[in-house]
């Protein structure tokens, strides 16, 4: 009886840690996201990082994510600036601003750090943002933080 209760321990524990202990099946980190460059589609993004946007790892932003949304806002800023530029440069090829966002963002997150590229309206990249450190949150702890509220 001792001995399968340990056992099943020891399965719950590799379960629940391997995540942690294992390589990384993915490229999110420093290295991976110089390699980004303006210009690039999200599907060479993608290959660079291997895999899709999103968190893994059990990774989770820091508190560098104020950061991250004033540099949105800077970039959108910009972005409308010079549309209003060239609008006035040539008023008759557009009528008005854009009111719609100017692009979409995608986010990587792992325990090698969080990045995130601006992608235009056609889907090439226009920026790139490393958003700095990140954190191991088990799913375990935002439940538990969840239940308790």
């Amino acid at each position: 009886m001792k001995a399968r209760f340990l056992l099943l321990v020891l399965v719950l524990l590799v379960t629940c840690f391997y995540p942690l202990l294992a390589p990384p099946h993915h490229r999110i980190d420093k290295a991976h996201f110089d390699q980004i460059h303006e210009g690039m589609t999200l599907a060479d993004v993608e290959a660079i990082f291997g895999v899709s946007a999103g968190s893994y790892d059990w990774a989770v932003q820091s508190d560098s994510s104020i950061y991250f949304i004033l540099s949105l806002a800077q970039v959108e800023l910009e972005t409308r600036l010079r549309v209003q530029i060239e609008l006035q440069a040539a008023p008759s090829s557009v009528e008005r601003l854009p009111t719609e966002p100017v692009g979409r963002y995608q986010n990587w997150i792992s325990r090698h750090g969080s990045f995130a590229v601006l992608l235009d309206p056609c889907g090439s990249v226009v920026r790139k943002f490393d958003l700095g450190a990140t954190r191991i949150e088990p799913p375990w702890q935002r439940w538990w933080r969840l239940m308790a509220k």
